[in-house]
């Protein structure tokens, strides 16, 4: 399978109550996504393998949903998720200091 190009997905605004999961999509394909932007949907929870399987996923925004960012947390696949964005950042403060 090709690698896919998509860096951003905004699927805000569409009263999703669930995404994709298991054989229905394979998010490791998503190989470049960086974004993912699920805001005011209804999801009661997002999927491990949204969490865990997009290799380059550093950020989703799923404001206004069932749950909060303490529940999130709790989800399975989140830590995979937590320290792909957490390398990100650390990257971004190793690059942007100054030496002086």
């Amino acid at each position: 399978v090709p690698p896919c190009a998509i860096e951003v997905i905004d699927l805000s605004h569409n009263q999703l109550a669930a995404l994709p999961e298991g054989d229905e999509l394979d998010y490791k394909q998503l190989d470049r996504l960086n974004t993912l932007v699920l805001d005011y949907n209804r999801l009661p929870k997002l999927p491990r393998a949204v969490l865990a399987d997009p290799p380059a996923l550093t950020t989703i925004s799923a404001k206004h949903n069932p749950f909060d960012v303490t529940e999130m947390r709790q989800f399975d696949g989140f830590e995979q998720y937590d320290a792909r964005r957490r390398k990100r950042d650390d990257k971004n403060l190793d690059m942007g200091g100054s030496t002086g």
